[in-house]
């Protein structure tokens, strides 16, 4: 039994060569097979990196607002864990999140009592008003829903709802204008008003300029911001990976070109 050394290797495998057993090393191959692999694998984690985030809820980070009013009840914003007096009919909410993001969703009508007393669900406002919310990276929104009661006991809900959004807080615009449909102001019990809303920005106002708006609750749908390579890093990642499967390859040739000439030395040796 003859063993070819010519490369360091732990594992061999075995061939028949002029009726002799010889132990062939095959490590070399095996790692480099391994190698090409993860070249691969690096090229399709860069790509993968790339490719843009489904669509799913995004939660802002807080919001401001201007406090309820009182009528029958008191349609303040209970929870909320700001700044400002959550009990005083038009406070300043500032610097928090409460009932309009707590995922609780308020009844059929804007009275009903889930259990912690009638309209408890509900912020309310008799006059215009605009919330203010923010979020921690910049999101490209697909649709903003509202949770809203519609015409009940007087309360009017408002022709349209105006969105603007900003990437710096100050400077808002790329409005979008959402009108409601007839159906939408003539429903008798709360419902969900979903606005088509693509754009993209790290802040966004929500602006009713008429009616009696009651809200239970506001929901973002898009994708936000990541940390993703460039294009030009993208490139370059999978530019490194072309080049470490080439230069792979042609180190694989080249080894086996060296095991072809030593058996062929081998044989003819043999063979004499």
């Amino acid at each position: 039994m003859f063993l070819l050394p010519w490369l360091p290797c732990t594992y061999h495998c075995k061939s028949q060569l002029a009726g002799l057993s010889i132990l062939v090393p095959r490590k070399a191959t095996t790692i480099m097979s391994h190698l090409l692999r993860n070249s691969v694998c690096m090229i399709g984690l860069a790509l993968w990196a790339s490719l843009p985030a489904a669509a799913q809820t995004v939660s802002p980070t807080r919001y401001d607002v201007r406090n309820g009013y009182t009528s029958n009840y008191s349609y303040w914003d209970d929870t909320y864990n700001g700044s400002g007096n959550t009990h005083l009919d038009g406070a300043a909410l500032t610097n928090g999140l409460g009932q309009l993001t707590d995922g609780v969703i308020g009844g059929a009508h804007y009275d009903d009592n889930l259990g912690n007393g009638p309209a408890y669900e509900w912020v309310g406002w008799n006059s215009p008003v605009t919330i203010h919310f923010f979020f921690n990276a910049p999101v490209t929104f697909s649709n903003i829903a509202l949770r809203m009661v519609q015409n009940e006991a007087g309360i009017i809900p408002p022709s349209s709802i105006n969105f603007t959004f900003s990437d710096d807080g100050s400077n808002f615009g790329n409005a979008v204008n959402y009108a409601l449909t007839p159906s939408e102001l003539s429903a008798a019990t709360a419902q969900w008003i979903t606005a088509p809303t693509p754009r993209t920005g790290q802040y966004v106002n929500v602006s009713f300029s008429d009616g009696i708006p009651f809200l239970s609750e506001v929901t973002f749908t898009g994708t936000q911001s990541t940390e993703t390579p460039e294009p030009g890093s993208l490139a370059l990642l999978v530019g490194m990976g072309l080049s470490v499967a080439g230069g792979l390859f042609l180190k694989r040739r080249r080894i086996l070109a060296e095991k072809r000439k030593v058996t062929q030395e081998l044989t003819t040796l043999l063979t004499q």
